[in-house]
Formats: C-alpha cells, structure tokens, sequence
C-alpha cells in the first residue's frame, strides 16, 4: 500500500510500480482530496482519513499488507501503523519528521494555511514549481512533471488539500507520534529519506535508538521527490527490505 505527499498524487510511484508489482500486489492509491479523488467536504484530519484509508482496504478484501509512504502521506501512515499493528507487516517511512521537530523546518504549514498566502494551493504551476525546484537535488523528468501539474491541477483539489492544513499542524502530529503512535507501532520500519532533503536534516534521527531500536535509517541518493529522482536508488534501499519473508 503505497502513500504519496504533497503535491504529488498516486503517480509519484509511476517510476517503481513496475518493479515492485514483480513481487507485490502494489495499491497505489490517491489520497483524499487529491488527483482523482474524492474532494467533498468532510474529515480531513489524518486520523480520519487514515480510518478511512482502512475502510478501503477492508472493502477490497486486503488482510496484511506492507506500507510504503511519503511525506504527508507519511502522517497518515502514522495513523495506520497504530491502529492496524497486526496487520502491517513492513513499513518504508519516508520523508516525514519523527522524535525531532523545529517549525522553522516546516514553513508550508503558514504558508498552505495563512490568508495572505494559502492561494499558492490555486495555482497548480507555481505549487509544483515551489516543490520541485526547492526541494530537489536531482531534476524530475519533464512527463513526471506536466502529469504531477494536471493532477494537481483537477477542479476541487487545491480546496481539499487545505482541509488537512485547517485540521491540524505540524507539532500536533508530532506531538500524537511521541505520545501515543509511536508506542503502538508493531512493524519492522525502514526509514527512508533523501541523502539532501532541506527540511529533514539527517541530524533528526540523533537518539532515534532510545525511542525505536529496531528502526533502520537509510538516504537514498537524493532530495525530498527521491522516489522521482533517483527511482534506482529507491529501491535499491526499499525492495530487499520489503521482500524479507
């Protein structure tokens, strides 16, 4: 089951599919309010969403499963690995804070929700743009990018992406991944993130050994979009710990 950010969608996976459908039933999904996806008003929290992102799996007769998430999707990611611990049974956590969080490493969370600035989230172009260029050490391929803007770009989604930033912030998820999820985890994880990702020094997982032991931490080659960047890299460091029987 595999959890894309933001402003990507279901497609940010497009690079690896082929690879991981050799050896899993890979369900790559668009999150709520974005791409294809559902975008009525409704519960936006992560917690509500990742409820539902269960329902769904229980709806298509999906029993144990694998996660595979990134930065937002990450969040929600959080949420399942709680509340389904015995059902999930490997996790690649990618790009998403963990035991250590400073706001000035979050400035998207003002800039997404304030009056004066949340219109970006309108602007498909200049989103993508904002992502891409900021956060990138190696180019995304030009198709990777026109499909990440008419996903973006579908009527509703900027609206419903919103939602999730009106319903919390930053420091409440971390605050409820110290307090309560991380206790619950179950799963052997794989930390995964980019080798040059600005907003998530490697320093962060100083100390991750008193929280979470048995948690491996690995940098692909890369910036913040490394599953697009370096789509090798990603599964060099992703596949042969999924596919640990």
């Amino acid at each position: 089951v595999l959890l894309h950010g933001i402003p990507q969608s279901w497609l940010m996976w497009a690079t690896i599919l082929p690879e991981l459908a050799k050896h899993f039933r890979c369900i790559a999904i668009d999150l709520k309010g974005y791409g294809q996806s559902d975008k009525r008003r409704g519960d936006y929290r992560h917690e509500g969403v990742a409820a539902q992102v269960v329902s769904l799996l229980d709806t298509i007769g999906v029993g144990d499963f694998h996660l595979f998430s990134h930065d937002r999707g990450t969040v929600q990611a959080d949420f399942i690995a709680a509340s389904q611990g015995a059902r999930v049974k490997r996790w690649v956590r990618g790009s998403q804070h963990l035991i250590h969080f400073h706001p000035d490493l979050a400035p998207q969370e003002n800039l997404f929700s304030d009056l004066e600035t949340r219109g970006i989230l309108q602007d498909p172009l200049q989103m993508i743009n904002w992502g891409f260029r900021r956060l990138c050490k190696y180019p995304i391929s030009k198709p990777n990018v026109i499909r990440a803007v008419q996903e973006f770009s579908r009527p509703g989604t900027g609206l419903a992406v919103e939602r999730y930033f009106q319903s919390s912030t930053f420091r409440k998820d971390w605050i409820d991944r110290r307090t309560r999820l991380i206790p619950a985890w179950r799963a052997d994880t794989l930390v995964l993130q980019g080798s040059d990702e600005p907003p998530m020094p490697v320093e962060n997982y100083a100390g991750l050994d008193e929280y979470l032991p048995d948690v491996e931490v690995e940098l692909v080659d890369g910036g913040h979009f490394y599953v697009e960047e370096n789509p090798a890299g990603t599964l060099e460091k992703a596949l042969p710990f999924l596919r640990v029987a």
